[in-house]
């Protein structure tokens, strides 16, 4: 439950593209999921090791890493976690090595809102069922959310006094 509002589950959205981020996070929201976002493999593997997304839905290109990387280090993590594949590609290898890498789905953009839609509900409702493994806190996304920034001045520093003031005079040469 979130803000007296009872989620259908958690779903963690990996990809690059601020649009197509923005896009997902609506759409999934509107269906009562809870949704954070991540842009790189990072920060996606950090935010499932704090707070164990029902399902993650998981773009191929990243700036930092691959996704099969990533699904791979999610899975390191946590095996029971859920992952839909999101690629631009035609690659049917590429396809076939992610699902035996433990993705649940791979999904070819530009994709059928329905077909998203349909393939993400089933990872969370798997990823829900699923024993979760090694992670305390619940999922929340507003946990990330960083307090606005000071306006007032810093402090200044003194610097320390140069060392050549107390050094010790040189020998004079006569």
């Amino acid at each position: 439950m979130l803000n007296g509002i009872v989620s259908r589950g958690s779903i963690l959205i990996v990809d690059d593209e601020p649009a197509v981020a923005e896009m997902l996070r609506d759409i999934f929201m509107a269906q009562g999921y809870v949704v954070d976002g991540a842009s790189n493999g990072g920060d996606a593997v950090m935010l499932a090791s704090l707070s164990r997304p029902d399902a993650v839905v998981l773009d191929i290109k990243l700036p930092d890493t691959s996704g099969a990387e990533v699904l791979a280090r999610l899975h390191e993590l946590d095996p029971s976690i859920a992952v839909v594949m999101l690629s631009g590609s035609d690659d049917e290898d590429m396809a076939r090595s992610l699902l035996k890498a433990g993705a649940m789905d791979y999904i070819r953009k530009p994709f059928q809102f329905d077909q998203l839609l349909q393939a993400a509900s089933l990872a969370v409702e798997v990823g829900k069922a699923r024993p979760r493994r090694g992670v305390v806190l619940p999922f929340h996304p507003d946990r990330r959310r960083r307090p606005q920034p000071s306006t007032t001045e810093p402090e200044p520093v003194p610097l320390a006094p140069r060392l050549e003031a107390h050094a010790a005079p040189a020998p004079r040469r006569s």
